[in-house]
């Protein structure tokens, strides 16, 4: 699991974050048969350590559509605790789609039409 630590090292410089991976994450990675290799782990540690509120990543924070683990069982999905975190996860996003607004919503997994909505209301035009 090597490229995985030195892609967690990578993405957490790049965004000033500070990120971790439980053991059970690690387990699902380890199962996880990565079709396109470093490329596809690239783009998924990239994701998640963007996407994640809390400084642990877990199971749980793993989107559905992008990595199903059938070997490991997924905890429920994360109850944002605040608009601040979702708030961070949009900033976040947009950064990394480089300010386009349909892609953001499709990484995120929403309308476009659902993330103006959320641009509005946390001010963030």
């Amino acid at each position: 699991m090597l490229p995985l630590l030195h892609l967690l090292k990578i993405f957490c410089e790049k965004y000033s974050l500070h990120k971790e991976f439980s053991p059970k994450v690690y387990q699902a990675l380890l199962q996880y048969d990565w079709p396109e290799n470093i490329r596809e782990l690239r783009n998924f540690v990239e994701r998640i350590v963007v996407m994640s509120a809390s400084d642990v990543v877990k199971i749980r924070h793993f989107p559905p559509e992008l990595l199903s683990v059938p070997a490991v069982q997924k905890d429920p999905p994360p109850k944002l605790s605040s608009s601040d975190d979702e708030r961070e996860q949009i900033i976040a996003a947009l950064k990394l789609n480089n300010g386009h607004r349909e892609n953001t919503a499709r990484y995120l997994g929403i309308s476009r039409r659902t993330l103006q909505y959320k641009l509005k209301r946390y001010g963030l035009k």
